[in-house]
């Protein structure tokens, strides 16, 4: 469901922000992150969209939707 990607960056964020890294270096990482989440999003819900199968879709789309907020 969510690539792996997208938690090693929610993990390394987290911990240079822990560590005191300005916001402005961090800028790059953030959209990175809402780049692979919006990746993320769009392989989990392509194949039950085009198949028909919308209740599938809406809850493939529950866990990058997360990650984005």
């Amino acid at each position: 469901m969510v690539d792996l990607s997208v938690v090693g960056l929610l993990v390394a964020l987290r911990f240079l922000a822990l560590r005191g890294v300005p916001k402005a270096e961090l800028k790059a990482g953030t959209r990175l992150l809402h780049l692979r989440g919006l990746l993320t999003l769009a392989l989990n819900t392509a194949e039950p969209l085009l198949t028909g199968r919308y209740g599938r879709a809406c809850l493939d789309t529950v866990a990058p939707l997360l990650l984005l907020g």
